[in-house]
Parts: C-alpha cells; structure tokens; sequence
C-alpha cells in the first residue's frame, strides 16, 4: 500500500512539476493560441501542488517510521512546491481567488469612469477559439465590494500628481492622460509583466479644495477574472494611501 501510495505520488509531482514549467514558459512569452484559458490551468497546478504537500508530510513520516530513511527525493519534491505557492500569495493571495461571473469593477457604478477605447478595442483576444467561449461572461461593470470613492480634502491638481507617483511606484506606466490631467489610465499588472489588465482613474473636485477618486479595474478578456480586478484596486488605493501620507508629513 506505502509502495503504491509512492509511486501515484512521484506521477503527480512529476506532472505538477511540468506544469509548473509550462505555465511560466506561457505567462512568460504569452504563448496562448486562441485565448487558451492559463490562468485557469495556473491556478490548477497551484492547487494540485498544495494537495501534494498535504498528502506528501505523512508519506514522508510513515516512511521514517517504517525503516528510519527519510525519503529526500519527496522532501525534495515538497520543497519545489513550496516555492511557487508562497510566490503566488505574495503576488495574488488564494483568498482574494474568486469565480463570480465579471472580470470589469469600479469603485462607482452610478457613473462610470470611463476609458479612452472600448472593451473591445482593449481585448488581448478579439477572436477566441470556439473551444473556449463557454468560458466568456456578459460584458458589465460591477461595484468594486467593500471599496466606494475615495474623498480627499487635497485639490484635484495634487492628487493627479499623488496618483501618477502612485503608479510610478506600482511599476504600471501610464498610457493615457485626460486633456485636463484629471483621468489617468494605466496598464496594471500584479504576476506576469505582459498580462496587462487597464485602469483607469478619474479625479474630480469635491467642494471647496477637495477631490473625489473613482478607480475602475477591466481585464483584458471576456472571462473570469478570477479576482485579479479587486486585487488590482486595493494595491493602488494602498500605494496612493502611502503617497498622501508622504505629501502630509513633507507638509508638516
């Protein structure tokens, strides 16, 4: 029974560890033939990895306890998995994972902020195989959960500056600028540097002296994001946090 335990064990960590592989070689160079769905096929490898290192601690510890080896090739093994797991967190985190049917969201949906192009104009894929339209959702914005407009008592002209700085330090170049400095759009990014997900934010005055931020996350496909939108939000609110509270304490 050990034995055989083993051995579905090493097929499985051989598998997962090519999958692993795979999907960097694809993320990397956006080897994706038709909108072939990686993100899912990421987040399966991912998963099947944590499966194996639940499984493998007891493999290894029925082992020592049988003949007082420990088994180093499936240490090994366990230690591989660890490393892109811990990397996912850092980058995504499995708790911000999710499968609702959207993949645009805006911290306001009574007005939305609008982008320079159309959704379809910004599609990565504006034909998908037939093989993988099952996956696509309807194309709708929804409110951002837990996130509304953000009101600054700063004037719109400095938080334009706080919000570019913001980006600067997020690593998402800025690739369109309202005729008035005051909606800014972006390529974001948080796992793959080429899997560009566009933001846009608009800035607007707020009684005297004051601003009123809106933030609008839209992934580059028809499908699930997975997520990775609301993910996208909260890191540039964190970051423009951290830049207003930097302009305060020069202020002060």
């Amino acid at each position: 029974m050990l034995t055989k335990a083993t051995k579905v064990f090493d097929r499985l960590a051989v598998l997962t560890i090519g999958g692993y592989c795979l999907s960097f070689i694809a993320a990397k160079f956006i080897f994706n033939p038709g909108g072939f769905p990686l993100a899912y096929v990421v987040i399966f490898f991912h998963l099947l990895g944590l499966i194996l290192i639940i499984l493998g601690i007891p493999l290894v510890l029925i082992h020592f306890r049988k003949s007082a080896h420990l088994k180093l090739d499936i240490i090994l093994a366990l230690i591989i998995f660890c490393i892109p797991i811990i990397w996912f967190d850092k980058q995504y985190g499995w708790l911000n994972i999710n499968f609702i049917a959207a993949n645009d969201y805006s911290t306001d949906v009574g007005s939305i902020p609008q982008f320079s192009r159309s959704k379809h104009d910004r599609l990565h894929f504006k034909e998908v195989h037939p093989l993988w339209r099952f996956l696509n959702v309807p194309d709708k914005v929804l409110k951002a959960p837990g996130i509304d407009s953000i009101v600054l008592d700063i004037e719109p002209k400095m938080t334009s500056r706080l919000v570019k700085r913001a980006l600067v330090m997020l690593g998402w170049p800025r690739t369109n600028t309202g005729a008035n400095g005051l909606t800014i759009e972006a390529s974001a990014n948080i796992v793959a540097e080429k899997q560009v997900t566009d933001l846009v934010i608009r800035i607007l005055p707020k009684g005297e002296g004051g601003s009123l931020i809106d933030v609008r996350s839209s992934s580059r496909a028809q499908r699930r994001d997975l997520g990775s939108n609301m993910v996208i939000i909260r890191k540039f609110i964190d970051h423009l946090d951290l830049e207003i509270a930097k302009s305060k304490k020069a202020l002060n």
